[in-house]
Formats: structure tokens, C-alpha cells, sequence
């Protein structure tokens, strides 16, 4: 989000960081998220105007019931959730997961066929977000261990391993 000629825009940067693209719509987003854009657009002019311009991006979702949420401050705290293979994943907008739920499966399964899984080995599963590799792939091998920076991840990827019962792991920070 950005300002420009007085008024808020949404874009993406630059691969050099400070040209800012304003668009209207992403050719590969899902259709839901462009129909919202306007949307967040509105949502976002209508916050005080100090807290207005402050604010650089706003993150978009679309849960697995279609619904569409913002990182803005109404929708903060909400938790998402998915099942990929059986298991079941549960995510804040504010942490990292691929939401193009149609391929997720697929990602797993390429993953798991590239390692070549032994259940005597470890597999250390690096930016793990909130687990799904290190917990779709636990059952694979003696050990996991997911590394991830963001904290909320972290806490969230171990109630995601406790629910989906995976006792051969931990999580870092």
C-alpha cells in the first residue's frame, strides 16, 4: 500500500525494492481475493488517517470456506484453517502458508518422493512456517525438526503437530 497523488494505492514492489506497480487486480491470485481488493481498499481509507498511511501492506486470504480476511485490524487474530492429506493445519493470516489449497498435496508428495524418506533419518525442515512439510512428512522418518523465525509459526506448528497426534517432532525458533 502505498500513497500516491494523495490517495492510497495497492501494488507490489519492484524487484528492486522501491518501484512501486499499482494494479487493480493479480492475474494469479484467486478471483476472490480481486473481487476484495476494492474492498480493503475502502476499509483501509476509512482508518484514521495517522494510522492510515502507516500502514505498507495488507495481507489477503482466502480460508477453506471461501471466506476472504485481511490483515487489518478487524480480522487480526483470526485463525484459518485446511486439511491437506488427513491432516489438519491451522494458520493466523500473519503467518506464512501457501494458500493455493488445490496444489498442496501435490507439493507434499513432490517433496516426499525428492527425499527419498528412511525412517532412520532426520529431517530438518528449514522456514517450516506452521509445519505442514515437517508434520505431512513426519511419518517418513525417526526425527523432524522444523526451524522457523516467526514465533507465532512456531507456537502454531506445535499445537498443529499435537493435533494431528506427530510425536517424532520439535519445533525452533
Amino acid at each position: 500500500v502505498k500513497k500516491r497523488f494523495g490517495e492510497l494505492r495497492m501494488g507490489f514492489m519492484g524487484r528492486n525494492r522501491r518501484d512501486f506497480i499499482p494494479i487493480e487486480a493479480c492475474a494469479i491470485a484467486d478471483e476472490r481475493l480481486n473481487e476484495y481488493l476494492p474492498h480493503a481498499l475502502r476499509r483501509l481509507n476509512e482508518l484514521p488517517e495517522k494510522r492510515r498511511f502507516r500502514t505498507s501492506q495488507i495481507v489477503l486470504r482466502v480460508g477453506e470456506e471461501g471466506e476472504v480476511v485481511t490483515s487489518l485490524r478487524e480480522d487480526r487474530g483470526k485463525v484459518l484453517e485446511v486439511t491437506v492429506d488427513g491432516k489438519r493445519f491451522s494458520y493466523a493470516i500473519s503467518s506464512f502458508f501457501q494458500h493455493n489449497f488445490s496444489v498442496l498435496s501435490l507439493f507434499v508428495g513432490a517433496v516426499r518422493s525428492c527425499l527419498g524418506p528412511t525412517r532412520t533419518s532426520v529431517l530438518l525442515d528449514l522456514y517450516c512456517g506452521v509445519g505442514l512439510f515437517a508434520i505431512s512428512l513426519a511419518g517418513d522418518f525417526a526425527e523432524v525438526v522444523g526451524i522457523e523465525e516467526g514465533y507465532e509459526a512456531i507456537e502454531q506448528a506445535k499445537r498443529n503437530a499435537l493435533r494431528n497426534g506427530v510425536n517424532n517432532i520439535s519445533f525452533e525458533k
